[in-house]
């Protein structure tokens, strides 16, 4: 690369350390430019950061040619790629930025993605000014974006409710932490197509509170808990497996319970905690076709 300025950046994130760490290394004239972020700063942001600092560099230097080498990959498609509003963050736009600002004075940079730990011994020496960096890196001046805060609350909230939820098992929903509760930071039905009423169907049935009415009686909202077909009380079960007024509805279910590997006897519970998307996918197609909410 005769005639260009060489940089090397790197991030690094560091369990229980205070600060996230991020460096610059100037193959050309041998200096590293070591920096830190508060440990709320996600490893992407931290290398875009570094990219970020190294163009800082380029805006004052005199040469015309430049390369930047990252092993952030994702940091490189988000640069190249079409930003998206709301999502993206703003250090990328500030690269972007800054890139078109060197192209109006002359200066050509080149950002490449490298793989990591290959043995490429600058992006070695980068990432061990990285990890230093975290205990001794200059603070940053830029600020952290919104996208770090929102994943740094939501994993807060996740952890405290996690707490709440241990020290109150005993207590009200004990049923449904014990039965339906699983610690995942996606919803149970992000990856199924449900409809909203059976999404809302099942999230009754997994809390205990419906509109059947032996859950109505509870509350004396209904002064029977008898189903209108006559055959007994109207249970969550009775709905699903035994009530006239929906047959034609359980047909396609009980078909489409079999191909998915579930036989009688049936039981509602069991088949929700199971969690098998095929198994919520026949009931949920059960509720759309009786047309209840439950």
């Amino acid at each position: 690369m005769e005639n260009t300025r060489t940089f090397f950046t790197d991030g690094s994130k560091i369990e229980n350390k205070t600060f996230v760490g991020f460096a610059v290394l100037d193959c050309s004239k041998n200096v590293v430019c070591s920096f830190r972020s508060y440990k709320i700063t996600s490893i992407f942001t931290a290398e875009a950061m570094a990219i970020l600092e190294a163009l800082k560099i380029v805006e004052g230097a005199l040469e015309r040619n430049f390369s930047i080498f990252t092993d952030s990959k994702s940091v490189v498609e988000a640069v190249n790629g079409m930003p998206k509003l709301g999502s993206s963050s703003y250090i990328i736009f500030k690269i972007k930025d800054k890139l078109r600002y060197l192209v109006t004075k002359g200066k050509k940079v080149k950002l490449f993605w490298i793989p990591a730990h290959k043995g490429i011994i600058f992006n070695e020496m980068v990432d061990i000014e990285a990890k230093a960096s975290c205990d001794s890196g200059r603070d940053t001046v830029e600020c952290i974006p919104n996208s770090d805060w929102r994943t740094f609350w939501k994993e807060l909230c996740m952890k405290e409710a996690r707490v709440w939820y241990s020290e109150n098992e005993g207590g009200k929903g004990k049923k449904y932490f014990e039965m339906f509760y699983r610690y995942e930071k996606k919803l149970w039905f992000t990856e199924l197509s449900l409809s909203r009423k059976a999404i809302t169907s099942i999230n009754r049935i997994r809390s205990g509170h419906t509109y059947v009415k032996q859950s109505l009686k509870i509350f004396n909202i209904v002064s029977t808990d008898l189903c209108e077909c006559g055959e007994g009380v109207e249970s969550v079960n009775h709905i699903f497996w035994q009530c006239v007024r929906y047959e034609m509805a359980r047909e396609e279910m009980i078909k489409d319970l079999k191909k998915a590997g579930q036989f009688p006897p049936y039981n509602i519970v069991p088949l929700l905690c199971s969690m098998k998307p095929s198994c919520l996918a026949a009931l949920g197609r059960f509720i759309n076709l009786a047309e209840i909410s439950i």
